[in-house]
């Protein structure tokens, strides 16, 4: 008979192959088990979330939803499930602590945080050997997004409805984030999004590292209207395509926090703000937040703008004038 080891807290700690950094599922997924979020300290109960961070994103949703409402935008914020929260039956440790659950019980503000939608998925939307969504994972969390936006509910459930027929599996499989641990790599089926709408792409070609990557895309989609900037990470950063459908501008900016001069200067219909699950283990307040475009630089890592990539951020920071419809007007006759 197995020797399970069980932790004060009633988790099971023992009998859980973990290389790598990586934790192997039931049905042989791959799972984070190291990074610098610490993500076993905080799965297992070994370590609490500091009351700190809990009251930091309780008054970050606040200001960031009083503020945007005082630039004319709406506001969501959505919390990324970690993969081990949404394919919990696969998952080798039992009763895990959610970060999310804990948040949902002491946080009053609203946020987004869609596990059961996931979970209706194949492999709950993400990649077998990747701490990423999939296409399908990405698609579902975009719903949820721009339902809760308030944009039409019909026209959100056809277009949703399109862009799943636009989803096409490659012959190629990939190694996932994790699968590149192993030797040889564990690979994943692959997908790609046969978008047939155009889409102007540009952005400030940060050489190393994320924090302070800016991307803008401005879409053709006869459905985009308005504008939104986001403030997140790399799980909604790989999903920004699918925003084109819905949005004219989408401005995304690779942050922890909410920046308020990006807000004045794009001037925006819309602002999301995203973190993934694990990131929750230490919440920092807006008010430490650097400006946005020094914030690569701040960090050693430089960047880099062609003409351009200069021409469209300026048109956009510029909110909605007279560079800006130049700047339209422009690309559509490219």
């Amino acid at each position: 008979m197995e020797t399970v080891l069980i932790n004060e807290k009633g988790c099971q700690v023992g009998d859980v192959e973990i290389k790598n950094g990586v934790i192997i599922g039931k049905k042989g997924e791959l799972f984070l088990a190291d990074g610098q979020h610490r993500p076993m300290d905080f799965i297992t109960g070994k370590v609490d979330v500091a009351e700190t961070s809990i009251m930091n994103f309780q008054a970050n949703l606040v200001a960031r939803a009083e503020h945007a409402a005082s630039c004319g935008a709406r506001h969501v914020h959505l919390v990324a499930p970690d993969k081990h929260t949404v394919l919990n039956e696969s998952f080798p440790i039992e009763n895990p602590v959610i970060l999310g659950d804990i948040y949902r019980q002491r946080v009053r503000a609203p946020f987004l945080f869609p596990t059961e939608k996931l979970r209706a998925l194949e492999g709950g939307g993400y990649g077998f050997a990747d701490t990423h969504w999939t296409w399908s994972g990405r698609l579902a969390a975009v719903e949820e997004i721009v339902l809760g936006f308030g944009l039409d509910e019909a026209m959100v459930r056809e277009q949703i409805a399109a862009l799943a027929k636009l989803i096409r599996p490659r012959a190629e499989q990939i190694a996932g984030d994790l699968g590149k641990r192993f030797k040889p790599p564990v690979m994943q089926p692959n997908e790609t999004l046969a978008a047939n709408w155009k889409v102007h792409k540009f952005d400030n070609h940060v050489t190393s590292g994320n924090d302070g990557r800016i991307n803008l895309l401005i879409s053709e989609h006869p459905n985009a209207q308005g504008r939104i900037v986001i403030f997140g990470d790399s799980f909604i950063a790989q999903a920004l395509s699918l925003f084109t459908v819905f949005f004219k501008d989408v401005l995304f900016c690779r942050t922890q926090y909410y920046h308020r001069e990006i807000m004045v200067g794009a001037r925006p219909n819309y602002v999301l703000t995203e973190n993934v699950e694990r990131y929750l283990s230490n919440v920092r307040p807006d008010e430490e937040a650097p400006p946005l475009l020094l914030m690569a630089m701040l960090r050693g890592n430089p960047v880099h703008y062609e003409k351009s990539d200069l021409d469209a951020f300026s048109a956009v920071l510029s909110g909605h004038g007279t560079r800006y419809k130049g700047l339209v007007e422009k690309l559509k006759a490219a």
